[in-house]
């Protein structure tokens, strides 16, 4: 279901489609697959996939490929999560620490996203409802 979904990516030397000051271009999400996911204390893994909004069309999860980490478990990163997304490093900053997405609620390896689980997840990290990426 990844599609040509724009989402914003810092860029230093992009020249079109970029602010004045250069930083901001439009990417297409499928191209941030398999970018670094680095947290406040260091690599969470990269990203593997998206879990988009089929309503609204946004992305409303980056699913981590976190390695042996954290292998059992589904890990998805909301969009609140994001600080910053470095085209040059192929480096996603996330504001989040290990720790952090370690003691978050779990979601089962191949198991669908369910309102409680989102409700729980928001709600251990303080983000309000249901997260979406807009442009």
């Amino acid at each position: 279901m990844l599609g040509p979904l724009p989402m914003l990516v810092c860029d230093r030397n992009a020249r079109r489609n970029a602010n004045p000051d250069g930083t901001i271009m439009l990417s297409n999400a499928k191209t941030l697959k398999g970018y670094q996911l680095h947290g406040l204390d260091g690599d969470i893994g990269r990203v593997e996939q998206f879990y988009f909004d089929d309503q609204y069309w946004t992305i409303r999860y980056l699913v981590a490929n976190t390695g042996n980490w954290l292998r059992d478990r589904q890990v998805l990163l909301s969009p609140h999560a994001l600080v910053a997304v470095l085209a040059e490093e192929q480096t996603i900053g996330i504001n989040l620490t290990k720790k952090q997405i370690e003691e978050s609620p779990s979601l089962q390896s191949h198991q669908p996203v369910s309102r409680q689980f989102e409700e729980a997840y928001h709600g251990y990290y303080g983000w309000p409802g249901r997260a979406t990426f807009f442009l």
